[in-house]
């Protein structure tokens, strides 16, 4: 009996000490990454505004939800932390709008749109956002829409739409093929637009208002060469139209742009046509490659939007009003996970090489053809 009660005592004592060794290890636990924003609000001379309105959105696809407001700073300075978990969600796409009324028929109204990734080294971010004049005409009826600052976005319309992210020309006996890989972010233009929701209609047209990103959740690696050929690559992204208040009444804004899902780049179409034209007269860089070789190009962030797909859709604003919009967005990528472009290059005989050419940078537009050297 006293030799069970030694062991029962000893078993009691092992499992304290191993509770106590599991409790002093840090257990494995995803960082969270956090991104320190500061935001500084001009008027429309350029001058540091204070206490402008800020209003800061996450976009989803449910729509814009509200994730702080409050007012600028001495300086037109306003902070904030943003956080991202890379185990829940890669990237946000963040919306911020900056408004002040000066009185009853003027104020200044600005935004920005921008995404932020886990995987970008500096968290120290500066935004700037210059504001504009707004006319406001006086108000004699009551608002019959009334977001308020305290309004999440309403969405008024969305679509899927096929989204080029790859074009490549090659001449015939030169190859080409990709691997685009899972994880790949596409930055796409969002662009907005301001409403009067008294009278109804827009008083601006539309402006460049920053970008937002999507991540390409299924890697693409198709093992198949072309040649003589005009290859386009596009995949399908989710695109929605919302309204946003301001901070300023009756003022609102529409804002086109994509937002990252679950299903970024499942749906793809390739189009492709018989190619064997000649080099181009713009380009950014070249390079060559000789006969029997072959080189790997790094698809990668280019200088400047690379394609302007139009998005269409049919909308119904909370103001009575349903319409229709086409309206381009530029598409772009971001620089990591970078993808692989491949041009292998036959031998034909004689001097000739194949001399690639690099439209708007980071290979995402390239044409590759036979030159003398």
């Amino acid at each position: 009996m006293r030799n069970f009660v030694k062991i029962i005592s000893i078993l009691l004592v092992l499992a304290l000490i191993c509770g106590i060794i599991v409790s002093i290890i840090p257990s494995k636990k995803t960082k969270e990454v956090y991104f320190f924003l500061r935001i500084k609000v001009l008027d429309p001379c350029k001058k540091p505004l204070k206490r402008a309105n800020v209003l800061i959105y996450e976009l989803t696809t449910e729509g814009a939800k509200l994730l702080c407001k409050g007012l600028s700073k001495e300086e037109g300075v306003y902070f904030y932390t943003l956080p991202i978990n890379p185990e829940k969600k890669i990237l946000r796409n963040i919306h911020i709008i900056a408004s002040y009324q000066v009185n009853e028929t003027l104020a200044y109204l600005g935004s920005i749109t921008r995404s932020f990734h886990a995987h970008l080294k500096i968290h120290e971010i500066d935004l700037v956002i210059k504001t504009k004049e707004l006319k406001l005409p006086k108000r004699t009826v009551k608002l019959a829409f009334a977001l308020t600052s305290d309004s999440d976005g309403e969405v008024v319309g969305n679509c899927w739409k096929l989204t080029p992210v790859l074009e490549v020309y090659v001449q015939d006996k030169i190859y080409m093929w990709f691997d685009y890989p899972s994880g790949s972010v596409l930055d796409i233009q969002a662009k907005a637009r301001d409403w009067d929701a008294i009278t109804g209609e827009p008083i601006s047209d539309w402006y460049d208002d920053g970008y937002t990103s999507a991540t390409l959740d299924s890697g693409l690696f198709p093992n198949v060469k072309f040649t003589h050929i005009h290859y386009i690559l596009k995949l399908s992204f989710y695109y929605i139209d919302e309204v946003i208040y301001t901070g300023i009444p009756g003022i609102y804004q529409e804002l086109v742009h994509v937002v990252d899902t679950d299903q970024d780049g499942y749906n793809m179409d390739v189009n492709t046509s018989f190619w064997n034209g000649s080099a181009p007269s713009s380009y950014e860089r070249n390079t060559t490659t000789l006969q029997g070789y072959t080189t790997r190009f790094d698809i990668t962030r280019p200088c400047r939007y690379v394609w302007y797909p139009t998005i269409s859709m049919s909308v119904s604003y909370p103001w009575n009003i349903s319409a229709s919009i086409n309206i381009p967005l530029g598409v772009s990528k971001e620089e990591l996970p970078k993808g692989k472009l491949y041009i292998e290059v036959s031998v034909i005989g004689g001097d000739w090489v194949c001399r690639s050419y690099d439209i708007d940078g980071g290979w995402l537009k390239s044409v590759h053809v036979w030159e003398e050297p």
